[in-house]
């Protein structure tokens, strides 16, 4: 795969239980919002932390962590603590996380956060909040507020979030591929630029990245967006690519450009279906069958098709 980011930012304010005030257990929760996932998705992983705690701490975490967060015995994945000083994997992880710390900690705060976030972009798989409601904002750098609708960009956001949590522990690689294209839209959407459309072929790429192989254009529309719109995820989309809306005239542009292939596709049924009945003396009629029924109905409306008459 390369070099890539995952990122988990925690509101610890929100934090409350008697038990979050003992140092392991608030560790332990941490490991928990990250861990569970990246084994999931990567099974062969080695993990690797800073050192923390003593020896006996340390020995107690790995077995936990092998306990309940290793799916099987069969994994090739790891876990282990190690020198900062001698990793510099550790070293540069610490460096991202006090880089991301200035984009959300309010005591550390840059004016320069939004570059941080552009300059993170290319190699961020994923980045998480806990609790959801973290983010004051939706979206974050709005240009034109008169093209920006705070409601329904909440919406939309929200809707997108409900399938996160469903499907964020499905080990089923389309519903991962769906979970990885959804959090990048949501990413760009709340921290590059909401009024962007995103391109195929870019979030094709950084699934591939997920992934480690390439998926085809049709397996994109129909496993991996099609699904998402099924489940209720709103994506708007239109020739230069696909967004989370932030107005209505972005869901203008879905309908548009929908209704560019529904009307033309539904014509075409609709002229083949009649030379078939003329041709017959009308002892064929191609949507005749059951599973055609909803097809029929839409073809039976004259506003629909652009002829007139009863069909």
């Amino acid at each position: 795969m390369g070099r890539a980011l995952v990122a988990l930012v925690v509101d610890k304010r929100e934090l409350c239980g008697e038990g979050f005030y003992y140092q392991g257990s608030f560790y332990k929760f941490l490991h928990g919002l990250a861990d569970r996932e990246l084994y999931r998705n990567f099974p062969n992983l080695e993990l690797v932390a800073d050192r923390h705690g003593d020896e006996s701490f340390m020995q107690g975490f790995t077995q936990y962590i092998y306990n309940g967060h290793v799916p099987t015995l069969f994994n090739q994945a790891s876990f282990r603590f190690v020198n900062s000083q001698a990793s510099l994997l550790v070293q540069t992880a610490d460096f991202v996380a006090g880089t991301v710390a200035r984009c959300y900690d309010e005591t550390v705060l840059s004016s320069e956060r939004a570059s941080f976030v552009q300059l993170l972009k290319p190699k961020l798989l994923t980045l998480k909040y806990w609790p959801d409601v973290f983010a004051p904002v939706v979206a974050q750098g709005v240009p034109d507020q008169a093209n920006y609708n705070a409601g329904l960009a909440e919406l939309c956001v929200g809707l997108g979030q409900d399938f996160l949590h469903r499907k964020l522990a499905s080990r089923s690689p389309q519903e991962i591929d769906q979970v990885t294209c959804l959090n990048y839209l949501l990413f760009h959407f709340r921290h590059v630029d909401p009024a962007r459309y995103i391109s195929s072929r870019e979030l094709i790429a950084h699934i591939e990245e997920r992934r480690g192989s390439l998926p085809s254009l049709h397996y994109f529309q129909t496993r991996v967006i099609a699904p998402l719109r099924d489940a209720g995820v709103i994506i708007a989309s239109s020739t230069k690519g696909y967004k989370i809306p932030s107005c209505e005239g972005d869901l203008y542009d879905f309908i548009n450009h929908s209704n560019t292939i529904i009307q033309p596709l539904l014509s075409r049924i609709s002229k083949c279906r009649d030379r078939i009945r003329l041709a017959t003396g009308g002892t064929i009629d191609l949507l005749e069958r059951e599973e055609y029924a909803n097809l029929k109905h839409l073809l039976a409306d004259p506003a629909l098709t652009g002829f007139g008459g009863n069909r």
